[in-house]
């Protein structure tokens, strides 16, 4: 979680199309990340691997129990070393930069992230055009089959003000 101007944020980076996604949170138990994870893989599937620091929420049984339930692997970077988890530790800043100069020029939030996901990184593709390294395949009304790739990977980071 992000605490920027005593609001929380979630923020989710996929680590194939470096693609941001951002929450604000009322609340940051496990049940509401969960809730907020839940959407992001009916969005955009479930993900082989899920890293995260080792916030109370991510440690608890019921996050375990979710990722039993929808079938992920989740991982928690080391507590005293959080540049183990360096793609997320950078979304962190590119979120707070986003949502300061949104505030500080009145601008929506939602805008500056557009702007971002469209803007080519380094491979010469943005995070929107990219897609994003997890895929969900329906068999039957009944029945839910997920399809992933090795290296589908979410991660989620709790950053320090």
């Amino acid at each position: 979680m992000v605490t920027l101007n005593n609001r929380k944020y979630m923020v989710i980076v996929d680590y194939y199309s470096q693609f941001i996604d951002v929450f604000t949170m009322t609340s940051t138990s496990s049940k509401a990340v969960i809730n907020h994870m839940k959407a992001v893989f009916a969005r955009h599937g479930t993900p082989c691997e899920l890293i995260s620091d080792n916030g109370p929420q991510f440690a608890s049984q019921e996050f375990q129990s979710f990722a039993k339930d929808w079938d992920f692997h989740h991982t928690t970077s080391s507590p005293h070393y959080p540049q183990s988890n360096g793609l997320a530790e950078n979304a962190v800043k590119i979120v707070k930069r986003l949502i300061s100069k949104s505030q500080h020029s009145g601008q929506d939030i939602h805008r500056a992230l557009q702007v971002y996901r469209s803007s080519p990184l380094a491979c010469g593709k943005s995070p929107a055009e990219t897609p994003l390294q997890s895929s969900t395949s329906i068999e039957s009304p009944y029945a839910w089959q997920f399809t992933r790739q090795p290296k589908d990977r979410y991660s989620i980071s709790e950053g320090k003000k």
